[in-house]
């Protein structure tokens, strides 16, 4: 059967996920295009279809994407587009309901894809029914059938490599190749969609590639993208196992390639960090999401401290390893002055980079329900970034400030008299020239 993926993207283009269902699919014999959209562009959707000769339709749509998932499904159903269209995502996990009820839909995927996908295809493919597969809630001559997921795949060296083909037009202009070996977190961040697969699994738990299966990958990625400077290793808790860890890396450095990761204060530690920088470990990224510790502490169930954060952001520069910080700000109960403060401690921290995003409230999370209860949910505003603006009405602070810290918040770290003054002021002109956010000061 001929597949055309379509990535719904409005900022990063690249969707590990559908790698790994590419490649999946191409095992099992079917043939894969892939198309990626960033706004509704008939034309673009047109010729994907037309070249692809396709026989389904396979969308991945995030909360940022939502609207234009809606928009390409009208589309494909206005024009009588008979082809099954299947929805996955995190968005179809969060929301299967919202999302099978869109006109055109066949089926939503929730949870894991890779084997589910190829038992509705091949269904579908020898016309038989498929109304009974684990993992999707299918519609059907006006009937929505809504099935149990299959337990998440324990041998994860069971799919085949990811298809990173193709994202080449994509990958060849990054620096740094992103990778993930791992899948699941331990933590239960409320903000984090993570905790839909604890509840949907009911299990809390990590599993990881074999050290043979990765660094195979990363010897057939060397090979297929030849600028290949650094990797991205994407997991969420990459540094959890020491012991996998050590057995990767022993065998990763060999290969003389330096790399980047993600980890958090209270797994870091010396022997840790000197590990990871012996075996070419350029950059660490790490969270502090709020200055405020009562914040952290109770509203994000991250129980670190600022005098945690500091010692271990020192040990990590001792080693002469970059360090990146993640920042949150218009987080629930969340004041000006806990922005400030925010502010206040990455200065302290001195992070080589940071980011500053705006918490987003993502269905099926324990701050979204939250935030529903409290009313905080502005539901005139679609999520398009986190980086665009909040999307909260709290009575903490203005949405129109959280706003504006966002637009400032790395000059306010990095720079001091009059440069700051001169870009907060350039900040606070284009705040006022965005039209969304002036139409709701105006509402204030």
């Amino acid at each position: 059967m001929n597949c055309l993926l379509l990535n719904l993207a409005r900022g990063d283009i690249f969707n590990i996920g559908l790698t790994y269902i590419a490649s999946s699919l191409e095992a099992q014999g079917h043939a894969v295009t892939l198309c990626t959209l960033s706004s509704f562009d008939p034309p673009v959707l047109i010729l994907a279809l037309s070249r692809s000769r396709a026989q389904s339709i396979l969308i991945s749509v995030t909360n940022e994407t939502i609207d234009l998932c809606e928009q390409v499904i009208n589309y494909l159903h206005k024009h009588n587009t008979a082809l099954p269209v299947i929805v996955g995502g995190i968005q179809a996990t969060a929301d299967p309901q919202g999302c099978i009820a869109f006109n055109g839909v066949s089926a939503v995927c929730v949870g894991e894809g890779e084997q589910a996908v190829c038992d509705l295809l091949r269904a579908i493919e020898e016309k038989k029914d498929y109304t009974g597969i684990a993992n999707f809630w299918v519609k059907k001559d006006g009937r929505i059938y809504q099935n149990p997921v299959r337990p998440a795949l324990e041998n994860l060296d069971l799919l085949p490599f990811p298809n990173y083909r193709i994202f080449e037009g994509f990958l060849k202009h990054y620096f740094a190749l992103p990778l993930m070996l791992t899948r699941g977190c331990l933590f239960d961040c409320p903000y984090c969609c993570n905790n839909l697969y604890h509840s949907l699994y009911h299990q809390r738990r990590m599993r990881y590639h074999s050290v043979p299966y990765s660094i195979s990958l990363i010897k057939k990625f060397r090979e297929q993208f030849n600028n290949l400077g650094e990797i991205f290793f994407l997991d969420d808790l990459f540094t959890w196992d020491r012991k996998w860890l050590t057995e990767f890396l022993v065998e990763f450095k060999k290969l003389k390639v330096s790399f980047q990761c993600n980890s958090r204060f209270d797994l870091m530690d010396e022997e840790l960090i000197k590990l990871l920088a012996s075996s070419g470990c350029v950059q660490v990224n790490m969270a502090v999401e709020c200055g405020n510790e009562r914040i952290r502490k109770e509203v994000l169930k991250r129980n670190i401290t600022d005098s945690m954060i500091l010692e271990k952001a020192a040990l990590v520069k001792k080693y002469k390893v970059r360090l990146f910080i993640h920042n949150m700000i218009g987080i629930p109960y969340e004041t000006r002055r806990d922005i400030l403060k925010t502010v206040q401690l990455n200065r302290m921290i001195r992070p080589d980079s940071l980011q500053a995003m705006i918490f987003t409230p993502y269905k099926g999370t324990a701050l979204r329900k939250l935030c529903d209860e409290k009313g905080w949910v502005d539901t005139s505003l679609k999520t398009i970034s986190p980086f665009a603006y909040t999307v909260l009405k709290t009575p903490y602070i203005k949405p129109h400030l959280v706003d504006y810290y966002s637009l400032v918040f790395k000059d306010m770290v990095y720079e001091r008299g009059w440069k700051l003054l001169l870009k907060k002021v350039i900040a606070w002109l284009l705040h006022f020239r965005h039209k969304q956010l002036y139409f709701r000061l105006q509402r204030q």
